[in-house]
């Protein structure tokens, strides 16, 4: 049993090393005495009021621009008249997903370049005497929305006076900030932290959460499998709460990518494990109910799908008569209607709307872990967010289309997320209440 527990977290660590790994990062001291780290292998370029480092084999590129500073002028107006400047090369430039904070407005952008469409995740910071433009870019085909705003966040983490930068891969960067949620129950233990983020990246990979005392069964086997380790080896587990902060932060459809790639490796591994085991017992059981087809075609749904589905919606409708309501406080019989709605109903429903449909299972779990451990400005931005699903506040079923009863009446389809424009982008709502609360925003850069 130790060893099944330990492989599943090896698994987990070898599939995401590429993504999360940042252990070889270089110093780059500029003229003005501001350093900075960057990943080892791009190649950075200094401009009077700009730098560029650039990646380029993949074309990826990070980007520093100082802003024309104007003291009249919000990060939002100095954000749009520095995306006017850029037309002047790229005219097909756009600019979406504004969204602001004290001194900082974040929003993605998307433009061509040499005839490649490319897609970036943007910060404006202003000060009381600074402005300046942070980017990531990448080619769009293949964008990996998550992978680049942890990448812009370890970047600007770095950014210090003089040459006292030190790499993402230090305290200042792993650790949560203050103001962000946390799994872990037990700051003071390291290995207790990984184990409880590795619980939540288990339960964002199987769609839903497990009962309490399964998840004490996988957390008891995991750290006697870990205990029984080398203190050396170990290490390479700490990356589990960075990739906790990239699931929190990423957007809906990046986190069903990221979801699937995992529950394809859970997959194998239970293919090679023991099948008497405890923890593999338990991990294939909720994968093969979860998995399990309840309206064919293509795609089919899922029972993974129409359960994290049915349980958004129901949490939500709780929420507009109940605003301290948490999940554990749902109906079944809310449940269950939602559900029988959502299967009479999936052939009705457009190509989009039932990918969205089916990108509910990642996207449920972040959300009833942002209420779980979020401190209270998070929940709140939670709840408030869930609500606009609440059928009181809008209509919660489309109008435009509906299926036909046995009575051969129509009846309501249950409402499409991307209908709404709810969910499409949900690092939107978590970005600024901690993704980017670090103090990079009142650093003072000289250039």
């Amino acid at each position: 049993m130790k060893r099944s527990i330990l492989v599943l977290s090896l698994v987990f660590v070898f599939l995401l090393q590429g993504v999360l790994d940042a252990n070889t990062w270089k110093k780059y001291t500029t003229s003005s005495s501001i350093s900075f780290h960057y990943p080892s292998g791009w190649q950075v370029k200094e401009q009077d009021s700009a730098i560029e480092i650039t990646n380029a084999n993949t074309q990826e590129q990070l980007i520093i621009v100082a802003i024309p500073f104007d003291k009249n002028k919000n990060p939002l107006a100095l954000a749009k008249q520095m995306i006017n400047i850029f037309k002047q090369g790229m005219p097909d430039i756009k600019a979406s997903g504004f969204r602001e904070s004290e001194g900082t407005v974040y929003f993605q952008s998307t433009y061509t370049e040499n005839e490649i469409p490319f897609q970036a995740e943007v910060l404006v910071v202003k000060d009381t005497s600074s402005a300046h433009w942070f980017s990531y870019s990448a080619p769009r085909e293949g964008y990996n929305q998550a992978f680049g705003i942890q990448l812009l966040q370890d970047f600007i983490g770095t950014i210090a006076s003089g040459s006292t930068s030190k790499p993402p891969t230090s305290a200042t960067s792993t650790a949560p900030s203050t103001s962000s949620p946390s799994v872990s129950p037990s700051p003071s233990s390291s290995m207790d932290s990984n184990a409880q983020s590795f619980l939540f990246v288990l339960e964002f990979t199987l769609g839903a959460p497990l009962n309490h005392s399964q998840e004490q069964l996988i957390l008891s086997e995991l750290l006697k499998s870990w205990k029984s380790q080398p203190a050396e080896s170990l290490k390479k587990f700490d990356m589990y709460p960075k990739l906790v902060t990239v699931i929190l932060g990423a957007s809906q459809h990046d986190l069903e990518k990221l979801r699937k790639d995992l529950e394809q490796s859970t997959r194998e591994w239970l293919d090679e494990s023991n099948p008497n085991d405890s923890v593999v017992k338990i991990i294939r059981k909720q994968l093969d109910s979860k998995s399990a087809i309840l309206v064919t075609g293509n795609p089919p749904l899922t029972e993974m799908a129409a359960t994290a589905y049915s349980e958004l919606l129901t949490y939500a409708e709780l929420l507009s008569t109940d605003r301290n309501a948490s999940p554990s406080n749902i109906s079944q019989t809310g449940i269950d209607s939602i559900r029988q709605r959502l299967k009479k109903s999936w052939s009705t429903f457009n190509a989009s709307e039932k990918e969205d449909i089916l990108t509910t299972p990642g996207l449920w779990i972040t959300f009833r872990t942002l209420l779980q451990f979020g401190n209270a400005s998070e929940k709140e931005k939670t709840r408030a967010q869930l609500l606009r699903l609440a059928p009181s506040s809008i209509s919660a079923y489309s109008t435009s289309t509906s299926s036909s009863s046995a009575s051969g009446k129509s009846s309501p389809k249950p409402m499409s997320m991307v209908s709404h424009n709810v969910l499409m982008n949900i690092n939107q709502m978590t970005f600024n209440s901690y993704m980017w609360s670090r103090g990079f925003h009142t650093t003072r850069l000289g250039y």
